[in-house]
């Protein structure tokens, strides 16, 4: 279960380069945030819980598996699923040079949208997402 303080969504992630968190100060939201060693996560990591087409629609295999832990995260207490692998990202919108949009759902609850970003730097990449019904501007 993850944290929360006066009804505010936290999520917390760490890797071993870093560690983070995201605080949503909007009562209500669920956001959900995860931070990764991209060398660590690897094409045969991330296709245990992925399919063949959202491996090939992902910008990297790095960028699929952390869209899918930041979605997993906020879908708490909404639509989230029992295992990762029950999510689908399937849309990628790139923002510029390693930053992309996306787009994820519940495979059993896709009412249940949820937008994210994605941002890569030479070591590290994190997630960032919150349900679609709540966007916020870039």
């Amino acid at each position: 279960q993850p944290p929360t303080l006066n009804g505010l969504s936290i999520s917390i992630s760490h890797c071993t380069l870093a560690g983070g968190f995201v605080v949503c100060w909007t009562n209500g939201v669920q956001v959900g945030f995860d931070l990764e060693d991209v060398a660590r996560v690897t094409p045969a990591i991330v296709s245990r819980v992925s399919t063949a087409e959202e491996l090939s629609a992902a910008p990297t295999p790095a960028a699929l598996w952390v869209a899918k832990e930041a979605t997993f995260k906020a879908l708490f207490k909404v639509a989230q699923p029992a295992v990762i692998g029950e999510l689908s990202v399937l849309r990628w919108t790139p923002i510029k040079d390693k930053i992309w949009r996306f787009y994820a759902c519940n495979r059993h609850h896709p009412t249940h949208e949820i937008e994210g970003v994605v941002d890569q730097t030479e070591n590290l990449i994190l997630g960032l997402a919150k349900l679609s019904s709540q966007l916020w501007s870039r």
